[in-house]
């Protein structure tokens, strides 16, 4: 479709007509824009408007229309996704207008609801089940605490909307959300994400929880006999393309542990585990190669500045080891004589979307690594620990 700019949705009338609609720069400012389409191809049909600037929030994004209750009606979000995120909403009799902005704006936000755990919502989208119910999904952040950070990454919440006798939707409770609220599903979930599990690799392929960093080298990961095969090439974490697989992390506190042999190894090279938030940012206990000999090598990245923290002798070339994290901390372990043994505790905040040089919204995750190595992990489990 012939239209520069971002987060593009769609919009069907009852009339056959399809609309696009999204975020696009004129004159300087983010405006909404709004076009009849042909679907099937993309070719526009007829004029482009300007439907909305937003309510003086910035970054006026991320727009849907729907139509209901004789009115077609705007959603945007508003206020950046930092914690002065919020969504508002217009109706109109004309799908381009003009908007009439609802009296109670934003119809979502928790930027004065700052004791909350969960901030930054906003970027939303409504719906309407089959009993009649209506529906939201946001985006939003769990933070550390009152701390004002969050390592988890942007999530998708659900809450129950209702309708005033004004015709405006009232989101959860007037305008805010909890961790758990009471809703009338239409029906019990058909899957339930659990964040403990066990991977033993005896799959043909890796499950959906595991996710890469930008596109993998194919060729480099393989699964093979209940083992998940690592070959690591020169490429580091901070490197753009690793050889590396994670699952995001879902709860602050969690233990994470992955066993593996080291069947070849490069001097200088490595295989283990990470907390990974992104190139810039990361921790990682690893079994390395360093002068002939086999160490275990605890190391962090932040701001892009590589930092070698502890260096032990270890015997062998199997490893267990596990990292224990909480709103703190994340305390890197290896399984020795019985037990769990620490080799060091890292900053959670070191791995803290506020804290990075970058805008990134994925969170941080637990993952396996290698370079200059050859792998064979056996095992990974996540258990949830009570915060």
């Amino acid at each position: 479709i012939d239209q520069p700019g971002i987060d593009p949705s769609v919009f069907f009338d009852d009339d056959g007509k399809c609309y696009f609609c999204n975020t696009s720069g004129f004159q300087g400012r983010s405006a909404i824009m709004a076009f009849e389409i042909d679907p099937m191809t993309g070719k526009i049909l007829g004029d482009k408007h300007i439907i909305s600037f937003g309510m003086g929030g910035k970054s006026p994004e991320a727009p849907h229309i729907y139509k209901t209750r004789g009115y077609y009606y705007l959603m945007l979000a508003e206020g950046g996704t930092e914690f002065g995120h919020m969504e508002t909403i217009f109706r109109s009799r004309q799908i381009f207008g003009p908007y009439t902005p609802c009296p109670r704006n934003p119809i979502l936000s928790h930027k004065d609801h700052m004791g909350s755990q969960i901030q930054a919502t906003g970027h939303a989208d409504l719906m309407e089940d089959q009993n009649g119910n209506w529906w939201m999904v946001c985006l939003g952040v769990r933070q550390l605490g009152r701390l004002h950070l969050h390592n988890l990454g942007r999530e998708t919440f659900l809450m129950p909307v209702k309708w005033g006798e004004d015709g405006w939707p009232i989101a959860g409770n007037n305008g805010t959300i909890e961790a758990e609220m009471q809703g009338p599903l239409p029906a019990e979930p058909l899957y339930k994400e659990k964040v403990s599990f066990v991977d033993d690799f005896t799959g043909d392929q890796l499950g959906y929880r595991w996710n890469f960093v930008r596109n993998p080298n194919r060729d480099r990961y393989s699964l093979q006999g209940g083992k998940l095969i690592l070959s690591g090439g020169k490429e580091e974490l901070s490197d753009f393309t690793p050889t590396f697989t994670g699952v995001r992390q879902q709860a602050f506190c969690q233990h994470t542990e992955t066993e593996f042999d080291l069947l070849e190894v490069k001097e200088g090279g490595k295989a283990g585990l990470t907390a990974f938030y992104n190139q810039a940012y990361y921790y990682s206990l690893s079994l390395a190669q360093k002068d002939g000999k086999t160490v275990l090598l605890l190391e962090s990245c932040i701001h892009g500045i590589h930092t070698v923290l502890v260096q032990v002798p270890y015997a062998g070339q199997s490893a267990r080891l596990a990292v224990r994290s909480d709103m703190n901390v994340y305390d890197f372990m290896y399984w020795h004589d019985g037990k769990w043994e620490s080799v060091g505790k890292l900053p959670t905040v070191g791995l803290c979307t506020e804290g990075t040089m970058m805008m990134t919204f994925t969170g941080t995750y637990m993952g396996v690594f290698a370079v200059d190595a050859k792998a064979a992990f056996e095992r990974f489990a996540v258990e949830k620990l009570p915060e």
